[in-house]
């Protein structure tokens, strides 16, 4: 039990007790009702219960005031329980808050390496392109890279958050370059290199 918990139990409890006690208050004054008459006409017997019971009356207005006091400091103390706890949750709360922006950071770090890679990745493969066209392979074109590589771009970027800064496309336009390099390299390889190399030739006298 903690100590939010163990304060509002004693809250309870003496809040049961002084539920017990208006109702012995209640018991006290209907039976200094029934005596009142009596005692003050002359009845010995009965002003000497009289008597008894507002002595009875007296230490229960004591006993009510101080568990009303003792109810206000209970509550004192389990406010200062519950913002104790709050400070506690609030405190966890921050460092759980610092510890997502460390590995928000982290993966932005990754993030920009991924994008820098993407970059310097992409140069290349543009290099690389130049160079076919050099060793006499028009195929793929310039623009056939530029179209169906921003397509390629597209399909993947369009799953990140920020989607709608690109294109959506539909599921038959997406595309991959891993893809779109395997389909260009065998119809070059069919159409350009085997030819030049002799090599289809070779298979067919095989």
């Amino acid at each position: 039990m903690n100590d939010v918990e163990q304060a509002e139990k004693v809250v309870a409890d003496l809040t049961v007790c002084k539920t017990v006690l208006v109702e012995r208050g209640a018991t006290i004054a209907e039976n200094r009702k029934a005596l009142a008459l009596a005692a003050h006409t002359g009845d010995k017997a009965a002003k000497s219960k009289l008597d008894k019971i507002n002595a009875e009356a007296v230490s229960h207005g004591f006993e009510i005031e101080s568990l009303e006091a003792a109810i206000v400091a209970a509550g004192e103390r389990l406010d200062a329980a519950r913002a104790a706890e709050a400070t506690r949750e609030d405190r966890a709360q921050a460092k759980e808050l610092r510890a997502a922006f460390d590995r928000f950071h982290k993966l932005a770090v990754e993030l920009d390496k991924a994008l820098a890679t993407a970059v310097a990745t992409s140069n290349a493969m543009k290099g690389e392109l130049d160079e076919i066209h050099a060793l006499g392979s028009p195929s793929p074109t310039g623009q056939q890279w530029l179209t169906y590589g921003e397509m390629a771009i597209s399909s993947s970027l369009m799953a990140t958050p920020w989607s709608r800064a690109f294109r959506h496309l539909a599921p038959r336009d997406r595309r991959s370059f891993t893809k779109l390099i395997e389909d260009w390299r065998a119809a070059v390889e069919s159409n350009n290199i085997a030819p030049r190399l002799g090599e289809q030739q070779n298979e067919r006298a095989a």
